[in-house]
């Protein structure tokens, strides 16, 4: 199967393909530390096979290495973007050019701070707002002052070597 060695990076599935944004890469398994990322990739996944033998490709590099952040296609502009990230980089916004394969700072900042943050679609659940995306300058609060911390006392445990 497939293989992406970084976590704390974004994915988003658009056009038969997942493209996958920075994250932090670790260059050994016995790494004590990971190294932050500047890389974007693209799994191809418009045949059947794909997740049995795809591998993935360079698809572009970001302008700063980042991790934490959400990509967002938007559905108003057709365009993607990188939202927040880690420490320095939670209000910046990049948009990717596809007519130049380059990601770029947009002068616009976000209204909440993003790291960390979940999000699906346009939609990007911070840690204390929930935000609409439509395009770098139309980026609507939806809720404000949302608990930051969270009830999950109604799950069930799972064994850890589940």
């Amino acid at each position: 199967g497939i293989t992406l060695p970084r976590f704390r990076h974004s994915c988003i599935y658009t056009n038969s393909s997942m493209i996958c944004s920075g994250g932090l890469i670790k260059e050994t398994k016995s790494q004590k530390t990971a190294s932050p990322t500047d890389t974007v990739v693209i799994l191809d996944l418009s045949y059947d096979d794909s997740l049995e033998s795809g591998t993935f490709q360079f698809h572009s590099r970001l302008p700063y290495p980042i991790y934490d952040h959400c990509m967002i296609k938007t559905n108003k502009d057709n365009r993607l973007y990188i939202v927040g990230g880690n420490s320095g980089n939670e209000l910046k916004v990049l948009e990717y050019f596809p007519e130049r394969k380059i990601w770029l700072a947009m002068d616009e900042v976000l209204p909440e701070k993003v790291s960390r943050a979940a999000c699906v679609d346009n939609f990007v659940r911070t840690e204390r707002a929930m935000l609409r995306f439509n395009s770098v300058d139309d980026i609507e609060i939806l809720r404000s002052e949302l608990k930051t911390k969270r009830d999950f006392g109604n799950l069930i445990k799972l064994p850890s070597d589940w």
